[in-house]
């Protein structure tokens, strides 16, 4: 999944930020804990409030992936 989230970055720059985190790290943790991320992988989609929007467990394709980034470009916050 690396490469797909790699070229979603890229593809996304300046109008949101996708990150990668590793649950082997302690920020990874923290943010695992934060949103209840409790397998990998697990893809989070937070609003820019730090609310959760949508969450896909497990491994997925790159178009779902786009669909929900599209969906969190189109909503009010």
């Amino acid at each position: 999944m690396r490469p797909v989230v790699d070229r979603l970055r890229t593809a996304y720059l300046g109008r949101l930020d996708v990150l990668r985190v590793s649950t082997h790290s302690v920020r990874g943790r923290q943010v695992a804990g934060t949103y209840g991320a409790a397998f990998t992988p697990t893809f989070v989609f937070v609003r820019t409030d730090g609310t959760l929007q949508s969450m896909i467990l497990g491994e997925t394709d790159e178009e779902d992936l786009r669909q929900q980034l599209d969906m969190l470009l189109s909503s009010p916050n």
